[in-house]
C-alpha cells in the first residue's frame, strides 16, 4: 500500500472544487435566483458580501479536496476507478450537502416548494459525484502513470 500522493490530491481536489463551484453558482445564481431573492426579502436579509462569496468558493474547493483525499484513502481497499470515486463523492455529499439540507428544510419550507428542494438535493448529488469522478480521474499514486 503506497503513500497518498498529496500533489495529486491537490490537483484533483482543485479540479473537483472547480466543478463544485461552477455547479453551485449555476444552482444558486441562476436556477434558484428568484427564490433566493424572495427568501432574503421576506427574512429581511441582505445580499451576502464579498467575504461570504470568498468563503463559499473556498468551501467548494475544500469539498473537492476532501472528496479527492477520501478517494485516495479508499483506493487501496476498494480499488482505483469510478466506483470508488462515486463512493467518496457520495460520502462527501451526504455529510456536506444532504444532511445540512435536510436539517434546514423546515426553515426553508415557507420559501421553497418541496419539488424545488428535491431538485436541489438531486442536483447537488450529481454535482458532487461529477466532481469526485474528476478528482479521482486526476489522482494517481506516487510513481503511477496516467493511462
Amino acid at each position: 500500500m503506497g503513500q497518498i500522493n498529496w500533489g495529486r490530491v491537490l490537483l484533483g481536489g482543485l479540479a473537483a472544487g472547480l466543478v463544485i463551484n461552477v455547479g453551485e453558482s449555476v444552482l444558486n445564481l441562476v436556477v434558484f435566483a428568484d427564490q433566493m431573492q424572495v427568501m432574503q426579502e421576506e427574512m429581511g436579509l441582505e445580499q451576502p458580501g464579498s467575504l461570504w462569496m470568498v468563503v463559499y468558493i473556498l468551501l467548494g474547493f475544500a469539498g473537492g479536496m476532501i472528496a479527492t483525499c477520501l478517494y485516495a484513502a479508499m483506493r487501496p481497499r476498494f480499488g482505483a476507478g469510478p466506483r470508488t470515486a462515486l463512493m467518496a463523492g457520495g460520502t462527501v455529499w451526504f455529510l456536506a450537502w444532504f444532511w445540512p439540507m435536510i436539517t434546514m428544510a423546515p426553515f426553508f419550507a415557507p420559501y421553497f416548494a418541496l419539488s424545488a428542494y428535491v431538485m436541489a438535493v438531486i442536483y447537488t448529488f450529481i454535482e458532487v459525484q461529477v466532481a469526485a469522478l474528476v478528482g479521482g480521474w486526476l489522482y494517481r499514486e506516487v510513481g503511477e502513470r496516467m493511462e
